[in-house]
């Protein structure tokens, strides 16, 4: 994967569920972190949870408001966050996270400022990943890269009896954590390239396959260099590429 990244953070840390919450702006489900440095890894790029490292992120280069895939089932509502070789486009849509990634909480409390207290821990999460429909709302605004919007805000509205307002999303040109004003959310989100020409040469070349379900991949949880090996049996396809990173 190239240069990947570990945040030095407290035990139990999880992407796009520990402090943080999500707000619904006019771009999507936006991942709101409160972390100093949670502009970059939620917005550009992929996750994968290693036996040993933990979670660690593979930097990307391509803006959405969070880089996670959608479900709902019974009640509940699912997000994961992507790994890397998966293009979330509309032909991905079938494609199935690992159950450890995903976080599953109640429809009802989907907007809650810590979902970490309500997150489904026990022993039916499994069985609620197992049986997650993907929610089929992609969108490509740049005409650029897919990215899932999340549920429709009317119908987490229904849920939370709520009226949830559309937050509008402003760029921001400081570094710095995304702030809320009044009905617009103030985001740093630059423009990244790649820095050397070779390199962005032979990232192009790096074609790797999308995972298409769990027989693929271990029961238990899984390191980096066992889903690299089960990623390299897949066929290649063109459309998805891995790019190395010195970020």
């Amino acid at each position: 994967y190239g240069h990947v990244w570990r945040p030095n953070v407290e035990d139990g840390f999880r992407p796009y569920l520990t402090n943080g919450h999500w707000v619904y702006t006019d771009a999507g489900w936006f991942w709101n972190s409160d972390y100093d440095w949670g502009w970059a890894p939620f917005h550009y790029g992929t996750w994968i949870y290693d036996d040993y490292y933990g979670w660690l992120w593979i930097p990307g280069y391509s803006w959405a408001p969070a880089w996670v895939t959608w479900g709902s089932f019974n009640g509940y509502y699912g997000w994961a966050p992507l790994m890397p070789g998966v293009n979330i486009g509309r032909a991905f849509a079938s494609w199935r996270p690992h159950a450890f990634y995903w976080n599953i909480v109640p429809c009802a409390r989907m907007c809650d400022r810590d979902l970490t207290t309500i997150r489904i821990v026990d022993k039916n999460a499994k069985k609620i990943g197992k049986h997650m429909a993907i929610v089929d709302n992609f969108t490509n605004p740049n005409q650029r890269e897919f990215y899932s919007a999340g549920p429709r805000r009317e119908e987490v509205n229904g849920y939370t009896n709520n009226n949830i307002s559309i937050t509008r999303i402003m760029d921001n040109d400081r570094i710095e954590k995304a702030r809320v004003e009044g009905g617009n959310i103030r985001v740093y989100r630059p423009d990244v390239r790649v820095e050397q020409p070779e390199q962005a040469r032979k990232a192009e070349k790096m074609n790797i396959r999308p995972i298409v379900g769990d027989n693929q991949l271990p029961k238990h949880k899984f390191n980096v260099r066992q889903q690299r090996e089960n990623i390299e049996r897949l066929p290649m396809r063109r459309s998805m590429k891995m790019h190395h990173s010195r970020r």
